[in-house]
């Protein structure tokens, strides 16, 4: 502060000078006192203190300089080399000296006029103003040149300005357009971004669509299609935040309103779409991924089954008119389905179904889950017990609906041997079928034809009944019998299972219970099973088969033996059927001609029979009411197992000893 007020003093004081002389150091007349020392003192550069004049003296002051600015002009004041300040027109300043000061006083009115002196304190000057004047100066001259030069100075400002104005004019309008443009950009790439999120909004819904139909699940594509969305819907209010603020910025607040008026519509439906949360719901286990219940089997999806049927009530579910198992085998549920009905309460072997075009077939689940179902979920079952029949199914029953069910599922190896590899019983009769008709081709003994006596042979005697008589050559082509008499297998493989025999359980026992009926039956279901032509034999292929052929032993009262005990079950040694094969076979390798069960033959019953009977192939009379039956039983003697014996029934006639063999012609 000290300094600024030097600077204003020495400025006042320092500004007089001449316009024609030269500087000098001029003092005023004071009122000086002598003084006593004239030696002269050498002298030092004072520290300036710049007062007012009208300030007052203080007595600590050895002298004052007076510094007067002329009356027309302010100075500028220099001292000792140091802007001191400015005095205004007609008036002073002051300066405190101290004795030997130095002092270089410049003044300058800043019209041209400048006045220099210097000077330095001395003894004589105590007490003393040592006052410097500022010449009056008439500067009328100047200072018209300078009002002139001012003005032009002034109008070039003037016109500077206008041009800088003009100049700011115009980049304002360049900016403005500048910012127009920027927005303008701004609202076109808010538009195009608007249209992309339309895009990916459809896309996401539509993969929606898909998951709720159960097409697909929530994939790696579905999660990347909403995060997409979701960044579209923060770009978009980040563009249009930053959009606004531009428009602010720019003061252009009305096109910003013109513009977000315009988008709001599309942005509301952006900004409001929350339909991706519904991915967000289902990762949590709050929502199903199903739009129902039908959807959620049909696309194994376990987790949603609970949205739709409450868990204590899925025994009873009905879906689509079918019990909730039921329903889902036919929609191929996997095991995850499955496993979740069976841990809530839902029974494996419960609520099977007819078949809409066979009401008779009733399938468990199981035998449903081997037709509709992957292996898994038939191991699934199989885990957990299931039937593959109703418990109170009988045996030709099961066979009857398993000829059914494998045409269904009979040609899917992998589960016909995961069946059989956990003991279920999958066998149609297919396998029983097949091992009979081998069985029975193997069983076929070929009987080479030739010449026989027939009938009550001499070697045989009185031994004979009349429906014996009399003996007569005859002579047959060769043909093929069976081995042994029709077993309780054979007959059931062919015949579904069925078993009319009195005596069961004894599969190689000759059935019976047979009428000639019966037996015609079922050689013509063979016959179609086989491609094949089998038949009964006639009465004399049998007594010729039974002799032994050509090999025949004329001594024999039996087939092969005189010994009935060694070839035949008769009434002394048997009180039911036995196992065929038991005995003694006779020459040609055949079982049990004599005893067990009474055989069928082909030919119609004539107790005269032999007395007209032609002599080559005779196949019996023309008609009768009754059907050969040779052989005997384990009903009767041994007499009635005797080669020769005849006998006569009707064709439905049957009992617990009536059978059959099989015979073919060559």
């Amino acid at each position: 502060m000290k300094r600024c007020l030097l600077k204003s003093i020495f400025l006042l004081a320092a500004c007089v000078m001449v316009m024609d002389a030269a500087a000098q150091l001029i003092k005023a007349p004071t009122n000086t006192k002598t003084g006593t020392d004239s030696k002269k003192k050498t002298g030092t550069k004072p520290q300036v203190k710049f007062r007012d004049d009208n300030e007052e003296k203080k007595e600590d002051a050895f002298a004052y300089l007076v510094l007067k600015a002329s009356k027309s002009s302010a100075i500028n004041v220099s001292i000792n080399e140091s802007e001191a300040g400015k005095i205004k027109a007609g008036m002073s300043k002051r300066v405190p000296l101290n004795n030997s000061d130095e002092m270089r006083i410049s003044l300058s009115d800043g019209q041209g006029t400048q006045y220099d002196t210097s000077f330095v304190v001395q003894d004589k000057d105590a007490g003393h103003n040592i006052v410097i004047a500022f010449p009056e100066v008439d500067n009328s001259p100047v200072k018209s040149a300078e009002v002139l030069a001012q003005k032009a100075k002034d109008d070039q400002l003037h016109e500077e300005k206008l041009e800088e104005l003009r100049r700011i004019k115009e980049a304002q309008e360049v900016l403005k357009q500048q910012h127009i443009a920027s927005l303008n950009e701004a609202e076109g790439r808010i538009r195009d971004w608007i249209k992309q999120i339309f895009n990916d909004k459809t896309a996401l819904q539509t993969l929606i669509i898909k998951i709720r139909k159960g097409e697909s699940g929530i994939t790696d594509q579905v999660l990347k299609s909403r995060d997409l969305f979701l960044n579209d819907k923060n770009q978009l209010a980040s563009l249009v935040k930053n959009y606004s603020d531009s428009a602010v910025a720019f003061t252009m607040k009305d096109e910003r309103d013109r513009f977000l008026k315009e988008i709001k519509i599309d942005q509301d439906k952006i900004t409001r779409d929350e339909s991706y949360r519904f991915i967000d719901a289902v990762q949590a286990g709050k929502a199903p991924l199903s739009d129902n219940i039908e959807i959620a089997l049909k696309a194994s999806r376990s987790s949603d089954i609970g949205f739709f049927i409450r868990k204590d009530s899925l025994e009873e579910a009905i879906i689509g008119g079918k019990r909730i198992v039921d329903y889902a085998l036919d929609v191929k549920s996997d095991t995850t389905v499955f496993r979740y009905l069976f841990e809530h309460g839902v029974g494996v072997n419960n609520y099977g179904a007819r078949f809409a075009e066979n009401k008779e077939i009733y399938a468990t689940p199981l035998a449903h889950a081997c037709i509709n179902a992957d292996t898994d979920v038939i191991k699934l079952f199989i885990e957990k017990g299931a039937r593959f029949f109703p418990a109170t199914m009988s045996r030709i029953e099961k066979k009857k609906q398993l000829k059914v069910l494998l045409t269904k599922f009979g040609s899917r190896s992998e589960v016909m041997a995961l069946l059989k590899a956990n003991n279920y019983d999958v066998d149609d009769g297919t396998v029983a079928l097949s091992a009979a008709l081998q069985e029975l081709d193997s069983s076929m003994v070929l009987v080479e034809g030739g010449q026989f006596t027939m009938g009550c042979t001499n070697e045989v005697g009185v031994s004979c009944s009349t429906r014996e008589k009399p003996a007569i050559a005859v002579t047959v082509d060769s043909f093929y019998i069976s081995k042994y008499e029709l077993t309780q297998h054979i007959w059931a493989a062919i015949m579904e299972d069925d078993n009319p025999s009195f005596f069961k359980d004894c599969p190689n026992c000759p059935v019976e219970m047979i009428s000639w009926k019966a037996a015609n039956d079922f050689i013509e279901r063979l016959n179609k099973l086989s491609n094949k032509k089998f038949r009964l034999p006639t009465e004399a292929e049998w007594e010729y088969a039974a002799r032994g052929g050509k090999l025949e032993d004329k001594s024999y009262y039996y087939a092969g033996s005189r010994d009935a005990n060694e070839v035949a079950w008769y009434k002394d040694n048997a009180n039911k059927t036995s196992p065929v094969g038991g005995k003694k076979p006779n020459p040609l390798g055949l079982y049990d001609m004599s005893g067990n069960v009474s055989e069928w033959c082909s030919d119609y019953y004539a107790e005269d029979y032999f007395s007209h009977s032609t002599r080559v192939n005779p196949i019996g009379p023309e008609l009768s009411a009754q059907k050969v039956l040779r052989g005997g039983s384990f009903m009767q003697s041994s007499w009635s197992s005797r080669i020769s014996n005849r006998e006569g029934h009707e064709l439905d006639f049957s009992n617990n000893a009536t059978g059959f063999r099989l015979a073919m012609s060559k």
